[in-house]
């Protein structure tokens, strides 16, 4: 018998995820530090790292044999748009605009 796959476990950023998009525009290819995306996200550096262990946060990548750890920009931005919800009300508004029934 197969598994479901387990659903993506939330965060308290997928909240904010869409506006945190929206202000994190820039150069995709930017290499942020840990404190820069800290920053962006308001979370805390310990936050980064944590959620970097445990494999819940955005991909990074290791230069220099794993002592320096940077965030692409656009990785990021891709990462907190399939963290972004649509609200059940914000969803039925937009299927009424286009024509489809209720």
């Amino acid at each position: 018998m197969k598994k479901n796959p387990s659903p993506q476990k939330t965060n308290h950023l997928d909240k904010r995820a869409e506006v945190l998009v929206e202000i994190g525009a820039g150069d995709p290819d930017d290499l942020l530090t840990e404190a820069e995306l800290a920053a962006w996200f308001g979370v805390s550096k310990s936050w980064v790292v944590g959620a970097r262990s445990r494999g819940t946060g955005p991909p990074y990548k290791a230069l220099d044999d794993l002592h320096v750890i940077r965030y692409q920009r656009g990785d990021a931005r891709t990462w907190l748009k399939s963290r972004t919800r649509t609200r059940a009300r914000k969803y039925k508004a937009r299927r009424n605009r286009s024509g489809a029934e209720t």
